[in-house]
């Protein structure tokens, strides 16, 4: 028998172990430890936060003027409203569009600036961030906000797959 398949039988042996004690063990001396629901709050102003803001409309056409401007308005009031929190930086790209960050100059400024000037190392520790290594952090939905919004949730921990919440869990 080979090295890997020693170690596949071993771990089949200490997973029926543990399944084995659990059947053998009565309910009354198991403890059972209630799920928390407590959400953590986004907008702790306990701690200081340096936050920046990212605006852009697709178009140079002077209607979405509008838009842009009340982007960049909306979020500098959510940064006054919480006294601990810093603005950074405005990041504005105009008349860029979101199919490609290739030519949206301020976007690549935003993530130079908080991944590389601030010393954060990609996931092999190197210190250069490519296009694909953010692009890859933008689409996890761990870091884009999906899970913190609870738009997806992993009801058993067993299969460890997410389904989308349609009302299932709270928001």
């Amino acid at each position: 028998m080979d090295e890997s398949s020693k170690k596949q039988v071993s771990a089949q042996q200490q997973k029926q172990n543990i399944c084995r004690r659990y059947r053998e063990t009565e309910p009354k001396n198991l403890e059972v430890i209630p799920v928390s629901t407590v959400q953590p709050d986004l907008y702790d102003d306990e701690k200081p936060k340096r936050v920046a803001v990212y605006a852009r409309v697709s178009t140079d056409d002077p209607r979405q003027t509008s838009s842009y401007e009340l982007q960049k308005r909306y979020y500098e009031a959510q940064i006054e409203k919480h006294p601990n929190w810093t603005l950074a930086a405005i990041y504005a790209d105009e008349g860029r569009s979101g199919t490609s960050i290739e030519k949206r100059e301020e976007f690549n400024r935003m993530i130079e600036d908080v991944l590389t000037n601030l010393g954060f190392r990609t996931k092999k520790g190197g210190a250069i961030w490519s296009e694909g290594s953010v692009l890859q952090i933008l689409q996890n939905e761990r870091h884009c906000g999906a899970v913190r919004a609870r738009k997806t949730f992993t009801p058993s921990y067993l299969d460890h797959k997410s389904r989308k919440n349609r009302g299932d869990r709270l928001q």
